[in-house]
């Protein structure tokens, strides 16, 4: 095995004299230091980092005079115990790092795909079988699955605010690091162990539960992977647990360079009381490999990053080589809002909806915009490029508000819709639709508002929460199933109704024109920036004059003065459905 294995990574001339290998290794070798990611230097210095041989007559695989267990194996024949400590040292890094190559599920030496059907033991198996294995070229055309920067942005502020990690704060900003420009992602959730880390550097692993009656976002366990590859082509993880500190690379350029057969997450673990390395079967060649590949060529340096992640838990992810257009312009403007990060070159032009200029959201291009909305009750603070972002609860920023309810034939539950018109701008509407509180498909056109001839529906906000619905793989919309088309022509229905009944008010005026946009929404809700509860406040306030930074002692209601109080209950379904089935009674 250790010559196997040599010959791997160091070439066909590692095979001693008088080896098998020798005459028909150079055929079926893989490239020289291929898998490993190591240079001829780098290897050097991990040789030199490895154990120390054992003692004279130390029993094979037995305890060595330190404590430490002695490597399993036997030298060759002609070799005692008293090998020279180059030869132990190299045995011992070849089979860690042929361990890496099995454990990082890449192929291992010959035998690998393209190299012909693999001999038993000389690739990575099951059962005797070989496995699948998946090409690096996957993390760039699993990327593509976002059409759009910010939904792969949101998939990383879903990894932050899911019930598992629980941060109360993200910082999103752009960072020159070795004269690179990185995008920068900071939580101050709970962190990770190495081994979670490294499933979430895995494909298709999820350990998210309901905690809290919170349910998570994330059920594909690929989020990570496709929104961080999205952005660009390389990334680092930097997560802290209060144990132990550890960092891990995703790197196409990595891949590229050391031109690996599979996708190799080389993870490093510290202690996190004395930042020295926790030596494990592939600790030493991912320390080299991220050494040699990623934006930081020295320990400190690699280190430095977990203080800037506050406190004792968090995670802090580093994304550089920032996606370019086709004309070489990176994809995201750093550089026209300092407190924002755009679209670049994404035009704001009007568009026709059915004769009605339709102005294009915000939204679409202001990463500010977007995670404003991102959230239907939003749980954590998210302060872009240093400037907290103003969350809201779209459903309570409307003016001219009606409730109804939706019954799904399929499911026994049912769910609150909620209608107004929107405060900002009257060119901006449709369905806003959420699934387990994170926002999947904004301004949805349905009903009249499709082609609104004479303005039926402009103006008008609708908010559902469709947790019946199924997302789909990039969370940009539903799957388009049977369920779908029922609730989208249930919520045509209702936006229609809600809109004859606004429109046979008095004096209600039905051009988008002429029509005044609300100023104040008919309840104003705001988040205190202690304990994150929202509170609504008495009376009508304009939620443009409130602070940045809001408190619960700020409140003029005497009963919800303290965080220690419970936010105040919304109306339950029943009261919603009673108070609906009253007003008909009524108006009959």
């Amino acid at each position: 095995g250790c010559q196997e294995v040599a010959i791997f990574l160091y070439g066909p001339e590692a095979a001693p004299a008088g080896s098998r290998w020798v005459g028909r290794g150079a055929d079926r070798a893989g490239p020289p230091l291929c898998s490993a990611g190591l240079t001829p230097p780098a290897r050097d210095r991990w040789l030199e980092r490895a154990p120390p041989p054992p003692a004279a007559g130390g029993s094979e695989g037995g305890p060595a005079p330190d404590g430490r267990r002695q490597l399993r194996g036997r030298a060759s024949e002609g070799q005692s115990g008293t090998a020279g400590r180059g030869v132990w040292r190299q045995q011992a890094s070849i089979v860690a790092a042929k361990k890496m190559l099995l454990y990082r599920g890449a192929p291992a030496g010959p035998g690998a795909p393209g190299s012909g059907l693999a001999r038993p033991g000389g690739g990575p198996q099951a059962f005797g079988i070989r496995l699948s294995t998946m090409s690096p070229r996957y993390l760039q055309s699993n990327s593509s699955s976002h059409t759009r920067p910010f939904s792969a942005i949101a998939e990383l502020l879903d990894n932050a605010v899911d019930p598992d990690v629980s941060a109360r704060t993200v910082f999103i900003d752009v960072e020159e690091v070795k004269n690179k420009s990185c995008l920068t992602f900071t939580d101050d959730g709970c962190g990770m162990t190495p081994h979670k880390l490294h499933r979430m550097l895995s494909f298709g692993f999820t350990d998210k539960v309901i905690k809290k009656s919170q349910c998570p976002i994330g059920v594909f366990g690929n989020g990570f992977k496709s929104g961080s590859m999205r952005l660009g082509k390389d990334a680092l993880v930097f997560t802290k647990n209060g144990g132990t500190l550890t960092v891990g690379l995703l790197s196409q350029t990595y891949l590229e360079c050391v031109q690996a057969q599979a996708v190799i997450v080389p993870i490093v673990p510290f202690n996190q009381q004395n930042k020295k390395m926790i030596i494990t079967e592939d600790s030493l060649p991912s320390l080299e490999a991220i050494l040699n590949y990623s934006i930081f060529n020295s320990e400190n340096d690699l280190l430095s990053q977990f203080d800037a992640i506050p406190g004792k838990k968090g995670t802090r992810v580093l994304i550089w080589n920032i996606r370019r257009n086709k004309d070489g312009k990176s994809e995201l403007d750093f550089d026209t809002d300092q407190y924002d990060i755009l679209v670049s070159d994404f035009g704001t032009e009007e568009k026709e909806t059915g004769g009605v200029t339709c102005e294009l959201p915000e939204t679409e291009y202001s990463l500010r915009a977007f995670c404003g909305i991102l959230y239907m009750k939003p749980r954590m603070k998210i302060f872009l490029r240093q400037k907290k972002v103003t969350t809201q609860m779209i459903a309570k920023s409307l003016a001219n508000v009606g409730y109804d309810l939706y019954k799904p034939t399929f499911t026994n539950k049912q769910v609150k819709i909620t209608f107004g018109f929107s405060c900002k701008n009257n060119n901006q509407f449709g369905m806003m639709m959420y699934h387990n509180n994170r926002l999947i498909k904004s301004f949805e056109k349905v009903g009249c508002q499709v082609k609104p001839t004479h303005g039926e529906g402009v103006g008008v906000i609708g908010v559902i929460e469709c947790n019946f619905l199924k997302p789909a793989y990039n969370k940009q919309d539903f799957e388009y199933t049977k369920e779908y088309r029922l609730t989208i022509n249930a919520l045509a229905q209702k936006l229609n109704a809600y809109w004859k009944e606004k429109t046979s008010q008095e004096n209600f005026e039905t051009s988008a024109i002429t029509r005044p946009i609300p100023k104040i929404p008919d309840q104003t809700w705001v988040q205190c920036d202690e304990c994150l509860k929202w509170r609504k406040l008495p009376g009508k306030v304009d939620p443009s004059t409130l602070p940045a930074r809001w408190f619960c002692y700020y409140n003029s209601h005497p009963k919800y003065r303290r965080c220690s109080v419970p936010e105040e209950q919304e109306l339950i379904d029943e009261d919603l459905y009673l108070n609906k089935a009253k007003k008909q009674g009524s108006s009959g």
